[in-house]
């Protein structure tokens, strides 16, 4: 056989089983720049619970995994826009519930508070009165739900960094008394911080105790198909489980929060957080 059409036969092989063999979709993951153990290194490194989770899950559907990192607030219109297809760990609200959808993901959420070891246990933020409560500018109003004057009697001190060791430090050098993170980034920083033992104290119950974490879906996605959820109660509040509208069965979207499900129920998602904060599954 001539040269020429051996090589057009290897071109068109190649390319047949480059086609065959590349994932037949793109899930992109969106997550702030800075590090947070260990759910994610410091960009431009990915590496953590996070990349490890929703690799898999990629994976599993047939896709390939892209990781997108931005601020705080560029992130957030990138969501609204569709540019991003998910954020990996998110609590939910109102404002939030307009252009995302919460899945959960099978990892313990929820908030804790530290502090120093001289304070009392404190279960709600309102037995903060007359303290300096540390917040950084990519989280919520923790004390919008106190009543005015509950609110007026706690000073907000601002943190710079997103890092918990950065509240940390403020704490130790008396520059606030209390400061609200995630549960998974306290647990990891604390056991792996041996330093800080005797120095500061956890609150696990300070804001409602554990609680599911969830990924955030876009509703602009293209991998996203919205229909209106059949089990939504007009008359109960607006939740992960109770949102208006939800991803369509056989959509991508509605594929990811089943296998997000799946891998919870078998435990293999407590497996993987295990791995990461030696602890038993």
């Amino acid at each position: 056989m001539p040269l020429r059409p051996i090589a057009l036969c290897i071109a068109a092989w190649t390319a047949a089983w480059t086609a065959f063999a590349a994932p037949a979709c793109t899930l992109t993951l969106g997550y702030r720049s800075e590090a947070r153990p260990p759910l994610m290194a410091e960009a431009p490194d990915h590496r953590g619970l996070y990349l490890d989770l929703y690799r898999t899950v990629a994976q599993r559907l047939g896709c390939q995994l892209r990781v997108e990192r931005l601020p705080k607030l560029r992130m957030v219109e990138a969501l609204k826009r569709g540019e991003v297809d998910f954020y990996p760990g998110m609590d939910f609200d109102e404002d939030r519930d307009s252009y995302l959808l919460f899945m959960d993901n099978g990892l313990p959420g929820g908030l804790v508070g530290v502090s120093r070891p001289d304070l009392p246990e404190v279960t709600h933020l309102r037995q903060l009165a007359g303290r300096r409560l540390l917040r950084h500018t990519g989280q919520p109003n923790y004390l919008e739900e106190l009543s005015p004057a509950e609110r007026a009697s706690i000073a907000e001190v601002k943190v710079v960094s997103a890092a918990l060791e950065r509240g940390v430090e403020m704490l130790l050098r008396e520059r606030g008394d209390f400061y609200v993170y995630g549960r998974m980034s306290v647990d990891f920083l604390v056991r792996t911080h041996p330093e800080w033992r005797g120095l500061v104290k956890v609150h696990p119950q300070c804001c409602g105790g554990e609680s599911p974490n969830h990924a955030a879906f876009s509703k602009k996605s293209a991998h996203v198909k919205l229909v209106t959820n059949p089990a939504y109660k007009p008359g109960k509040p607006l939740g992960p489980d109770n949102q208006r509208v939800v991803a369509q069965p056989g959509s991508l979207a509605h594929r990811f929060a089943q296998e997000l499900q799946r891998m919870a129920r078998s435990g293999e998602v407590r497996r993987l957080y295990a791995q990461y904060h030696a602890v038993e599954p």
